[in-house]
């Protein structure tokens, strides 16, 4: 807050002072910052609340790359579950006076190597459970081996298609295979590390 005073001299010495009768006010702008949480956002994890850091802010806009946009002081959105994915959020801050100022900062949403496989199929031909993949993310789909051997280790089915699927018949698709316990075997490479991981378990073939 400011009240300036001028003084006035006249060519003979005389002098007169003034002082303003409302002072200067003077308000700094506001700074902009936010910060979320969790923090790695994850696959897993991937609701992220976003934690508004700003000092001398009033009200608030945020603008997401999604075309989401958020009046609230913390909103909540969520990161679209895939590798890769991420989203830049901007926020801009505005001071009681009308003062803006505005911070953008991109979220990354970390991959992690998460695989399922169920232990049973039937594949009937009755549209149901048919056929036999492991559901995997997080991996590098350009290395990836999926592979069907039976009791005995006789290769029943191999690919290199994460799409690739088992129905149920040998490699050669010669016969179909019997009602048994196979075993399936699952390597990929990780894509936040690049190691190489292996994947063993079992399956029963049911008609």
């Amino acid at each position: 807050t400011y009240a300036p005073e001028l003084t006035v001299t006249s060519i003979n010495g005389c002098t007169s002072s003034g002082v303003i009768d409302i002072p200067i006010e003077v308000y700094d702008y506001p700074i902009a910052e936010f910060s979320w949480t969790p923090d790695p956002v994850t696959i897993l994890e991937n609701e992220v609340q976003l934690i508004n850091e700003s000092i001398n802010g009033s009200t608030f806009n945020w603008d997401l790359s999604t075309g989401d946009q958020f009046v609230e002081e913390n909103p909540v959105f969520i990161i679209e579950s895939e590798d890769f994915a991420f989203t830049e959020v901007c926020l801009e801050a505005i001071s009681p006076f009308g003062c803006p100022d505005t911070t953008c900062k991109t979220i990354f949403l970390q991959s992690e190597l998460i695989i399922y496989v169920p232990n049973t199929f039937t594949p009937d031909n009755d549209g149901v459970n048919d056929i036999f993949f492991p559901h995997v993310v997080g991996f590098d789909p350009q290395q990836y081996i999926f592979r069907i051997w039976d009791r005995w280790g006789q290769l029943m089915y191999e690919t290199t298609d994460p799409n690739g699927f088992w129905t149920g018949n040998n490699e050669q698709g010669e016969y179909y295979a019997q009602n048994e316990v196979y075993i399936w075997e699952v390597e990929v490479v990780e894509i936040n590390t690049g190691d190489k991981k292996n994947f063993k378990g079992s399956v029963t073939l049911l008609r």
